[in-house]
């Protein structure tokens, strides 16, 4: 997972069309982007681009986990987090699937 310290990032998602991808979100500062990934540690199911020179703090599923070990109340706040940024994507999807019925 990667926090956006600064810069823009880009994530992609391929399509059934072998080479083509679509743009599923634009990103930059404050924002985080694998969150999905270090929840359940399996492969990503996008590409990130750097669209803006970006600096990125990394934290492994690892990493993650050692902190919900060694700091409850910090892993806590770290979950509770990334579900608020998966919940508001799930929302927007949801949102741009009813706009388009």
């Amino acid at each position: 997972m990667a926090f956006i310290v600064s810069g823009r990032i880009e994530v992609r998602k391929s399509t059934e069309f072998r080479g083509k991808q679509v743009v599923v979100g634009l990103y930059g500062k404050g924002s985080l982007v694998g969150e999905l990934c270090i929840l359940n540690n399996i492969k990503r199911a996008v590409t990130v681009v750097v669209t803006e020179d970006a600096d990125l703090l990394i934290l492994s599923h690892e990493d993650l986990e050692a902190i919900i070990r060694e700091n409850p109340a910090l892993g806590a706040k770290l979950l509770k987090g990334m579900l608020y940024a998966v919940s508001l994507r799930l929302r927007k999807s949801f949102d741009r699937l009813a706009a388009i019925f």
